[in-house]
């Protein structure tokens, strides 16, 4: 069965599908299988795997298909990204309005979990690229994950962020709620951090206290060298420092 980990933050420019990527593919690489959720309308993660989110072979394969009031067939969204050894569900803009469309829907929250029991059992990993927002696609994220990582830059206002996210993680596990009893945050990963800022240092330190920090990814162009492939740093750049850090993270979750 596999681990569905949900890869978060309500700020957006935190290096969150390129997490996601790289800790999907460097599972990949050590013989896991691996889903990619893209439930992002802007579908980065969708296009950093090397494909057009409106490419006809997805226009009705996709994510927004999965919250449709007529169910689809999970498996029929689902693609292979040969480059990566990975499968990934795509995106695109029109999850937009689908999330809007959830205000009235009877057990909106957990649409995107009863998907997933038709496949879980096929993975060893599913990552979930959200939103950078806490709504109800987030949500959906939330209820359907084990464990939810949450990558964040060490800059002041991100870490102020953290308690948002922080408490909507625990609204979601309070079992009053009803919806996902048991989800754990599994940790932070420091994204885009430069140690020569005295600032981000500091700021380093106070995530720290908040939250175990899994790990630190240094800002680099070897991170966005090869997105126009399809390929992330981890496999692109395998001795890069960025590389050693997403590998290293990828083997704490």
């Amino acid at each position: 069965m596999a681990k569905i980990i949900a890869l978060a933050n309500q700020k957006g420019g935190v290096a969150k599908s390129t997490s996601c990527h790289n800790l999907g593919v460097a599972k990949a690489m050590d013989g896991k299988k691996v889903l990619l959720i893209d439930l992002d309308p802007q579908a980065s993660l969708t296009i950093m795997c090397g494909m057009e989110p409106y490419e006809g072979r997805f226009e009705n394969n996709n994510i927004v298909r999965i919250f449709d009031k007529k169910k689809k067939n999970i498996k029929d969204c689902i693609f292979r990204v040969e480059a990566s050894g990975i499968d990934i569900i795509p995106s695109n803009i029109d999850l937009s309005l689908k999330a809007l469309e959830l205000v009235s829907r009877y057990g909106r929250e957990r649409i995107l979990k009863n998907a997933l029991a038709d496949i879980k059992d096929e993975y060893d990993y599913i990552l979930i690229d959200c939103p950078p927002e806490l709504g109800m696609l987030t949500i959906n994220g939330l209820c359907a994950s084990d464990h939810v990582v949450i990558p964040v830059k060490s800059e002041y206002v991100c870490y102020r962020g953290l308690d948002s996210l922080m408490q909507t993680v625990e609204d979601v596990k309070d079992p009053a709620n009803g919806m996902n009893p048991d989800i754990e945050i599994a940790g932070a990963i420091v994204t885009m951090y430069e140690t020569i800022v005295k600032d981000q240092r500091e700021v380093l330190e106070l995530i720290r206290n908040k939250i175990n920090v899994l790990g630190i990814v240094k800002k680099t162009a070897d991170t966005y060298r090869a997105v126009a492939d399809g390929l992330p740093v981890v496999q692109a750049q395998k001795s890069s420092d960025a590389a050693k850090a997403y590998i290293e993270i990828s083997n704490l979750i």
